[in-house]
């Protein structure tokens, strides 16, 4: 997996010791209000593990985020596959004190462009919550447009879909 580099943050493999971010992330409420409830930390920290292993196309997986001045983690995006489709799908979480700077937007973004330019993606997939509006704009934002509802981790999600003419499914 490569680093990537955006106007302020890095986007670099997720470590190990990331485990202890994965941990507060998914153990806070406020992250996991549209996801799924949140388990303690002692709990989350030994579930990490699944961010390392989840099934991702030839030069996707999952990325920590860190600003680049300071090197804090923000949170993670990923390229994965949906479910058990053959659609990539973009994703992102970041810790509740990273949000409204636009960070998951430009992380978002990033991520799109090397899946359509790197990867050579004919398409790129994102679900989110019905009522969780902040995550519809980083998606509009960052060139997915809304096509309805689709079956995904359990529930009916709002289904966003980004196109690239120039490459393969």
């Amino acid at each position: 997996m490569s680093v990537h580099k955006t106007e302020r943050l890095t986007l670099r493999p997720l470590g190990i010791d990331d485990r202890c971010y994965l941990a507060e992330m998914d153990s806070d409420r406020d992250v996991m209000e549209y996801i799924r409830p949140a388990i303690p930390y002692d709990d989350a920290f030994i579930a990490a593990s699944r961010y390392y292993n989840l099934r991702a196309p030839a030069g996707g997986g999952v990325w920590a985020i860190e600003r680049s001045c300071d090197q804090r983690f923000v949170g993670w995006v990923f390229l994965i596959y949906l479910n058990d489709t053959p659609e990539v799908e973009l994703g992102y979480r970041l810790l509740s004190g990273m949000w409204g700077k636009g960070y998951a937007t430009e992380a978002a973004r990033c991520m799109a462009a090397y899946a359509m330019e790197n990867l050579k993606l004919g398409k790129l997939v994102a679900v989110t919550h019905p009522d969780n509006k902040p995550s519809w704009n980083v998606l509009i934002k960052t060139g997915l447009t809304h096509r309805g509802i689709k079956r995904a981790y359990d529930f009916d999600c709002e289904y966003f879909v980004l196109e690239n003419t120039g490459g393969n499914d």
